[in-house]
């Protein structure tokens, strides 16, 4: 039970809108920066290569690469990314990897995603992992329906 209140802990801290914004801007503010004041066209040919890179880190065998792209698949919002995220969900063997994919995935908002999130936080095989899942899918509900999913 203290493990289970110590990785909430440390999932509330480490998620937590400030550090969140201190990272994002520590890793991606240089590529967020390349397409700001851009053309329209420039935009939409930028933010294409971003996401095919984010698409290769994706199956990179660096841990700290693929997290890293998978979290900023997720902020994108990328709809090429649903696939190969589910992938990489359903493949992870580390709790962190699964963790930034389940919120890469539940960002993305589409439902096969969603579903998938919700199902590994019902029948998932690690108490630890299924409480982190159900904690950041009761937090997707609460934001997108008002209401916790009873389903």
């Amino acid at each position: 039970m203290k493990r289970l209140i110590g990785l909430i802990l440390f999932l509330l801290v480490s998620f937590s809108s400030e550090n969140l914004a201190q990272t994002e801007i520590a890793l991606g503010n240089s590529v967020f920066a390349a397409i700001k004041g851009s053309t329209e066209n420039d935009f939409d040919s930028k933010y294409r290569v971003i996401e095919a890179n984010y698409l290769a880190g994706l199956q990179s065998g660096n841990t700290g690469i693929k997290t890293s792209c998978a979290y900023f698949l997720g902020e994108l919002k990328s709809q090429k990314a649903l696939f190969p995220l589910m992938k990489t969900f359903r493949e992870a063997k580390s709790a962190g990897i699964k963790l930034i994919v389940a919120q890469s995935l539940l960002k993305i908002g589409d439902s096969r995603g969603v579903y998938l999130v919700k199902r590994e936080s019902e029948i998932g095989n690690s108490s630890d992992i299924k409480a982190a899942l159900q904690f950041l899918y009761m937090d997707y509900c609460l934001k997108t329906n008002g209401k916790i999913d009873s389903n």
